[in-house]
């Protein structure tokens, strides 16, 4: 698995660097009083996320080299509200927040933690896109997150057909994928999400709703040191 993550990282460097390169000229075009700098901005964020994340499929199974911040949940979840929005455009699903009971600390807002940003970033991107694809047209998705002084806890709710029995547990098995047409994947998603939230010290877990649709729930510690 290793070699293999090693091999699509370096092919997936070679147009990344291609995109770096023609990005970097558009953006010196652009003035920083343009209404849409604020995403020039976000998109040059991006690509550098795609490049930690391929460097780090390079070091798979070896410690994470981010350092650990203090950021706003609510602030990162808008952004990743904003990534996937040609998603739900293409699959017509809404997208939704819901802020339940949220406690600040002695050093911490109540929407505050101090986690690797980035890795929280890339495990809600990677389960809200799986909500989106698996939701009907017309459908709604519910993101859901709360903070207690210990923890963070994020919940997210689709309304597709939920998880068959004989596919559960293969949930988590890196290329497994039930994705067929512009659903298509690798099968890696669900996988990096757990090993990045079990390397901050957390949980994710995917079950069946009541009613309908499948939720996934994450819990990670609300602040984590440097060598964790």
């Amino acid at each position: 698995l290793g070699q293999m993550a090693a091999g699509v990282a370096h092919e997936v460097n070679n147009p990344l660097a291609g995109i770096r390169n023609a990005f970097t000229l558009f953006k010196a075009n652009i003035q920083s009083d343009d209404e849409n700098y604020a995403l020039i901005e976000l998109i040059d964020a991006e690509i550098e996320r795609i490049s930690t994340i391929t460097h780090q499929m390079y070091q798979l199974y070896r410690p994470s080299q981010q350092t650990p911040l203090q950021f706003d949940l609510r602030r990162t979840l808008d952004e990743v509200l904003v990534l996937v929005q040609p998603l739900t455009r293409k699959c017509d699903v809404r997208v939704r927040i819901e802020q339940l009971n949220c406690r600040k600390t002695d050093h911490l807002l109540a929407t505050e933690a101090i986690l690797r940003e980035g890795e929280v970033k890339q495990v809600l991107l990677n389960i809200l896109r799986n909500a989106i694809q698996a939701s009907p047209p017309a459908g709604n998705v519910l993101i859901q997150f709360s903070t207690d002084p210990e923890r963070v806890m994020f919940r997210v709710l689709d309304e597709g057909e939920g998880i068959p029995g004989e596919i559960a547990p293969h949930l988590f098995e890196p290329f497994f994928s039930t994705k067929t047409g512009h659903r298509e994947g690798m099968g890696l998603g669900l996988s990096v999400s757990r090993s990045l939230t079990e390397a901050m010290g957390g949980t994710i877990a995917v079950t069946n709703n009541k009613t309908r649709g499948a939720c996934a729930t994450i819990i990670l510690p609300r602040r984590i040191a440097d060598n964790e």
